[in-house]
This record gives C-alpha cells, structure tokens and sequence, in this order.
C-alpha cells in the first residue's frame, strides 16, 4: 500500500516540476493558469504564471509586466511529500531527485539570460492514508527574457 502511493506521489511531484515552465507557446497566460515565485540573480522575484498545455518547455508570463521566461535548462529537482498537517517542519514521507535537462528553445536566441530558483508546494487528499499530503519541490531553472 505504501509503495503505491509513494511511486503514485512521485510521478505526481515530477509532473508538477517539469510542468512548472512548460504550457503551449500560444496559450492565454490566464487560462488554467499555475503561479509561483521565481527568484531570479538579479536580485528580483517574480510571480509568474504558467499553463496548462501539450507543449513542453515553453514559456512562463511575469504577472506584473509584459516579461516572458523561456527556459533553457533544468537544474536537479528536489522533492518530499509531507502530511500536510505537518508541513512545514514534520518530517517527510518520502524524498526524492530528479537530474537536470537542458531544453535550449530556439525562441530564446539572442536574449539576455539569468539563472533562476523556485518552489512549488501542491495540497491534495490521499484516499489511502486518508490526509492531505503536501507534495513540495524546488529546483533551478536558467531561463531567456524576452520583454
């Protein structure tokens, strides 16, 4: 039972990492939309906005201005899922690492860089253990600006 939901978690947690840049190029920033912060080395944070899509790796929209991340490389994805009651603070369920992946789009040519970190944190019920388990994950994103 247990190993069911910890692979069930895992696939769950990597799919909300690699999504975290990677909705349709065309899409409404503002429909289906995910957002969280994503602190850059220029000393910024930015709330960005992603969506949902079949595309992969493409851009993030700035929700403050008409800026858009396009990400070219993935450092590794750390993981854990915690009963949310604990969280933050209480020890985790599981753990886990993902290796980085480099994307290089060609719609990021020519444009200024930066290297970037974020962290997701997703609530949902497990119906077998019966609780809410918080699936957290941070990694390092280099991204392409494009004003």
């Amino acid at each position: 039972m247990r190993s069911s939901f910890t692979l069930a978690a895992a696939a769950c947690v990597t799919g909300l990492s690699l999504a975290t840049l990677a909705a349709p190029a065309s899409a409404d920033p503002g429909s289906a939309a995910d957002s969280f912060p994503l602190t850059c080395d220029n000393g910024q944070t930015y709330d960005i906005t992603t969506t949902r899509g079949g595309g992969e790796w493409t851009p993030g929209f700035d929700g403050a201005s008409t800026t858009v991340f396009h990400p070219m490389s993935f450092g590794n994805f750390v993981g854990a899922a915690y009963l949310a009651s604990e969280y933050p603070g209480g020890e985790p369920l599981f753990t886990f690492e993902e290796p980085g992946i480099s994307v290089k789009p060609a719609k990021a040519r020519g444009l200024r860089r930066m290297d970037c970190s974020f962290e997701q944190v997703s609530v949902e019920y497990d119906s077998e253990i019966g609780a809410d388990v918080a699936f957290v994950v941070t990694g390092d994103v280099t991204i392409a600006v494009r004003r």
